[in-house]
């Protein structure tokens, strides 16, 4: 079980990799050196930050299932359903290059959405061989109780940490999924000089 499954904090400052101070190089006089310790280490730090971003999100992302569970979705279906709604209407290969997954991938999770009636499928006209999908009204209505769930999720964040820092931490992860080159479902990658 690792660390993140435990709810454990951050390894400490001897990280997940390393065999301990000893494994540390030595300067000319044989005292330990932590030149080529990496910068988390330097610092004083417990541990690498990301490590906490993949922390939080591993406990968001377990509240997040328990919510969505009533509604029989996983966290990718009801993304699925908030893509499409902004999309309008979308190929299996469209929804798949915006979750950076294989078309197969993809058909696997709408799959279920379209035989419980929350997409629909028809035959594009321009290409008979590629089928659109498109939100019915039952997935729409589905939607909407997604975003309540969604609402809840912000809600926990906000009571743990305050609104000015929710807020905070919201924009930073915006803009940090922007840098490194994600984007809201439908939308295209913003240019390059768009932080100018």
């Amino acid at each position: 079980m690792d660390a993140m499954e435990q709810g454990s904090d951050l390894p400490d400052s001897d990280g997940p990799d390393s065999d301990g101070p000893e494994s540390s190089q030595s300067d000319s006089d044989g005292q330990a050196s932590d030149r080529d310790a990496p910068g988390w280490q330097r610092s004083g730090k417990k541990g690498p930050g990301f490590l906490l971003l993949a922390h939080c999100a591993h406990l968001l992302d377990e509240r997040l299932r328990v919510l969505l569970k009533p509604l029989g979705l996983h966290t990718g279906q009801a993304r699925v359903l908030h893509a499409l709604n902004r999309m309008g209407k979308a190929s299996q290969r469209q929804l798949a290059d915006q979750f950076n997954v294989t078309p197969a991938s993809m058909s696997q999770m709408t799959k279920r959405l379209i035989n419980n009636g929350f997409i629909e499928v028809h035959s594009d006209p321009d290409d008979r061989r590629t089928s659109i999908l498109l939100l019915t009204a039952k997935g729409q209505d589905l939607l909407t109780r997604v975003f309540a769930v969604w609402d809840q999720i912000d809600q926990i964040v906000i009571g743990e940490i305050g609104a000015d820092h929710a807020e905070q931490l919201f924009t930073n992860s915006r803009n940090l999924r922007n840098a490194l080159g994600g984007r809201a479902p439908g939308t295209k990658p913003a240019p390059d000089d768009a932080d100018v």
